[in-house]
């Protein structure tokens, strides 16, 4: 089976008209991520169309687009091979059963139930959102085959694979949904293909706070160029998260609220990015909350040093932090890294009324040094300072 791209091309066009209200979290901001370079890499469209839901009834009727030359072609892969079934109805969420069926045997891989138009529904549990077919609005999907090795579908004829969808259906809604289901042939994805694992570590508050902020990325090719995340509202920029070196897949970053954005919950959009023919990038959404509880506040810090012997047998430095208070009136410690392995345990624990810490570092080089204000319920983290120790430095030097 060969899918061609002027094939992809033709159906991007009918679907764009069709979804142009996709819904996500929040109002995306596409303009604010830089782009990313193109490569190549093979997407093909296995099926089109619209379900719809009869909430009285419990089932949904598949309607497939059969107006588009790409569907006249592919459809006959799946067909009546896609089936929807309502499990569980809990208020206003349903909980959808999707199963797909592969009647051939054609190996596919990256299997994905893409959301378009929702017409005011919510889907709840996406497994991450893309814009392969608009650079304006992201849509989101679920994945399928998420168990199996390089997520490969199974091979049929007959062989089938289940994913569960939950969907918000408030009163009112159109009961319609338009999808589409996408495979890459003859192997995996060359876009990022799912975003997962957010999380957020530290409070924010209105007068600042510190969080760090991560995600995985799942990329087959591992030839990621950057992963972004739109904190404007706490930044007032974009953020570039790195990865972590000792834990691949994983990025993140540490993010201030320097714009003081106040007291509630926010949406952060992560988006992640790689050479392919679409120009497709990867997203997904971490819910951040800047609370009341605020974290203690710091003033700025010194540096001063001196020889720790003549002649130098190490290198004496003192950091002192200028001020360090708690707005809620709890106490406060102060703990030190020297070395920059942020483990907060080099020579000193001081406390509100000794703010001074010092280290002696045995050889030359630079290091960063951390500074931790902490009270009863947060950690502040404050660094890094470069420090550059040389062969010897005189005692006179400040």
């Amino acid at each position: 089976m060969r899918f061609r791209l002027f094939l992809f091309l033709v159906f991007c066009v009918s679907f764009l008209s069709a979804c142009s209200n996709a819904h996500t979290p929040v109002d995306v901001v596409a303009d604010n991520f830089p782009s990313q370079t193109v490569g190549t890499g093979p997407t093909s469209i296995l099926l089109q169309g619209t379900f719809v839901i009869d909430i009285d009834g419990k089932t949904i009727e598949v309607i497939e687009n059969r107006t588009i030359d790409a569907n006249y072609i592919i459809t006959g892969f799946l067909g009546s091979n896609f089936q929807f079934r309502i499990v569980n109805v809990n208020g206003t969420v349903l909980t959808i059963e999707l199963e797909i069926t592969n009647p051939t045997s054609l190996q596919a891989y990256d299997l994905r139930l893409i959301y378009g138009n929702l017409y005011g529904k919510t889907v709840l549990n996406p497994d991450s959102y893309t814009d392969l077919f608009t650079k304006d609005i992201i849509f989101p999907f679920t994945a399928f085959s998420k168990e199996m090795s390089d997520r490969a579908f199974p091979v049929g004829p007959g062989v089938s694979d289940t994913e569960i969808l939950l969907l918000d259906f408030p009163p009112g809604a159109l009961a319609a949904v338009d999808f589409i289901i996408v495979a890459s042939l003859p192997t995996n994805t060359q876009e990022p293909y799912e975003l997962s694992d957010m999380s957020v570590d530290g409070p924010l508050a209105p007068s600042g706070g510190s969080a760090e902020i991560s995600v995985f990325v799942k990329d087959h090719q591992d030839d990621i160029t950057a992963v972004y995340a739109d904190t404007t509202v706490f930044t007032g920029d974009v953020t570039r998260l790195a990865e972590d070196i000792l834990n691949p897949g994983y990025f993140a970053a540490t993010i201030s609220n320097s714009e003081g954005a106040p007291i509630g919950e926010y949406f952060v959009l992560f988006k992640a990015e790689s050479p392919n023919v679409y120009e497709a990038s990867t997203y997904n959404y971490l819910q951040v909350e800047v609370s009341g509880d605020q974290p203690p506040v710091t003033g700025t810090l010194s540096l001063d040093w001196e020889c720790g012997g003549d002649p130098c047998s190490g290198q004496l430095f003192t950091l002192t932090i200028s001020e360090a208070f708690d707005p809620e009136g709890q106490p406060v410690t102060i703990t030190w890294d020297f070395d920059g392995d942020m483990s907060f345990d080099d020579d000193l624990d001081g406390n509100d009324s000794n703010l001074s810490g010092d280290y002696i570092y045995d050889s030359p080089g630079n290091y960063n040094a951390w500074c931790r204000v902490s009270d009863l319920t947060h950690d502040v983290d404050v660094g890094p300072f470069a420090i550059t120790v040389p062969d010897c430095i005189p005692d006179s030097s400040t």
